[in-house]
Parts: structure tokens; C-alpha cells; sequence
């Protein structure tokens, strides 16, 4: 293996624990609200540099690349009906 190969192999992991952790936390943060805030609904969105936000939960599943360096930021989605 290349250090080439490996330089990727350990981008793509990273990738993958960045977006892993993330959905994590965006679950607990909708459980934690919804205790919080019964009638409401609270979630995280992460916002990438080419758009206003990316709605993680309507992403398709796909190869994840560079994809955490498109990444600018994580917004909250807070409503209370």
C-alpha cells in the first residue's frame, strides 16, 4: 500500500466518523428537545459552502470523498407548533 492509498483510506475514515458522529448527535439533540419542548421539534442541519444548509436527513447515501471538506458549519431547526 502506497502512502498515497493510505492518505485516502485515512481521509474516508475520518469522513465517515465525522458524518457517523454527527447524525449521532442530531438524534440525541431531536429526543432532548422533544423533552424539552413537547409540542415542538428541534433538529441539526449541516450547512455545506455551496448551499444554505443540507438536510441530512433526505441525503442520499453515496460515497463520501471530500465530502466533510464541503462543510461550513451546523445550523438548528427549531419549531414549536
Amino acid at each position: 500500500m502506497s502512502i498515497e492509498e493510505l492518505i485516502e483510506t485515512l481521509d474516508q475514515r475520518k469522513d465517515e466518523a465525522i458524518e457517523r458522529t454527527f447524525k449521532q448527535v442530531s438524534k440525541y439533540f431531536e429526543e432532548v428537545f422533544e423533552q424539552l419542548v413537547p409540542a415542538g421539534r428541534g433538529r441539526l442541519v449541516i450547512q455545506k459552502k455551496s448551499d444554505t444548509y443540507q438536510d441530512e436527513e433526505t441525503e442520499e447515501s453515496g460515497p463520501v470523498g471530500a465530502e466533510v471538506d464541503n462543510y461550513s458549519g451546523v445550523s438548528i431547526q427549531v419549531s414549536y407548533n
